[in-house]
């Protein structure tokens, strides 16, 4: 049995909609930081700000020495594989490595300056905001 062009139209037509509409909103949490009343309270809250700067940098430097020992993983497999005399020995070797993320590090990073920030006093207001299919 064969569809009119019509109502194949029609049931892509439906799929579409029901596809999109299945994409809920997408929040991101967003963050104030309210600085503390003292001076003293703020030249903590600024050395917080260094520290997270600072925390950033170890986890970009980490990140680049992962990527290098990964770099360094490959080339080694590749070597190997062109000196083995069987090809099959080499599906032993790890040749999908792991991923050289600074995610978590810097996840971390922000976490100690919330941790720091409010020990100096400062407050932190969270609030969140739709980035995506906003209705």
């Amino acid at each position: 049995m064969k569809l009119d062009c019509s109502l194949m139209k029609q049931v892509v037509y439906i799929m579409v909609l029901f596809a999109l509409s299945a994409c809920g909103s997408i929040y991101e949490t967003r963050k104030n930081y309210i600085p503390p009343q003292t001076d003293t309270g703020r030249f903590c809250a600024n050395q917080c700000l260094t520290e997270l700067n600072n925390c950033y940098f170890r986890c970009e430097q980490d990140k680049a020495n992962c990527q290098t020992v990964e770099d360094i993983k490959r080339y080694t497999e590749t070597i190997i594989k062109q000196n083995t005399k069987d090809p099959h020995d080499f599906n032993d070797l790890s040749i999908y490595s792991r991923s050289c993320s600074d995610f978590d590090c810097k996840m971390r990073c922000e976490q100690n300056r919330d941790y720091c920030h409010t020990n100096c006093g400062g407050q932190i207001q969270s609030y969140r905001v739709c980035t995506a299919f906003c209705n």
